[in-house]
């Protein structure tokens, strides 16, 4: 599952960053599907652990059939002309920007991770919740990524992607 959706993410971004010359703002955009489907998920799934994991298999299996004759639906334009291989990695991995940014994100997934996974058992195990209350309490976690990746994107017409980094890691 991590590689699959690893994959994803880096062919979607690379996809938008070939059609697009605002790849800051629509790159956001696209992201945000991760917090709608994170958003759902922390609803539905819930309700359907209630009735038995069985439920859950079934639902996800039907999402995924569902998912896979839309993706075979789907024409893609060819890839954009690429650099050569390892075009310029020497001069990114030596950048000490691109190991802030790097450090950034490792913090921000961290945070991210403790949320998904610490929250939702801590409201049930520690605080009595229902699973359900639990799903609907932890589902307000995307709807804050949801809101911060369209301001951001709002700003990044406004404004430089480096400036804006630095300023929202703050």
């Amino acid at each position: 599952i991590g590689a699959g959706g690893s994959a994803i993410v880096t062919a979607a971004n690379a996809l938008i960053s070939d059609l697009s010359e605002m790849r800051g703002t629509w790159l956001n955009l696209m992201n945000n599907a991760f917090a709608v489907g994170a958003f759902l998920a922390s609803i539905a799934i819930p309700g359907m652990v209630v009735r038995g994991f069985q439920k859950v298999a079934w639902g996800l299996a039907g999402f995924a059939g569902l998912t896979l004759a839309y993706y075979l639906s789907l024409s893609f334009p060819p890839p954009g002309a690429a650099g050569g291989a390892g075009s310029g990695a020497g001069a990114l991995l030596g950048d000490p920007l691109l190991w802030a940014l790097a450090v950034m994100l490792f913090l921000y997934v961290g945070c991210e991770g403790s949320v998904w996974y610490w929250l939702n058992k801590y409201l049930i195990t520690e605080l009595g919740f229902e699973a359900s209350a639990a799903g609907r309490t932890v589902s307000l976690f995307p709807i804050g990524i949801i809101i911060g990746r369209a301001v951001s994107s709002w700003l990044l017409l406004r404004m430089d992607a480096l400036h804006l980094t630095l300023g929202a890691s703050v």
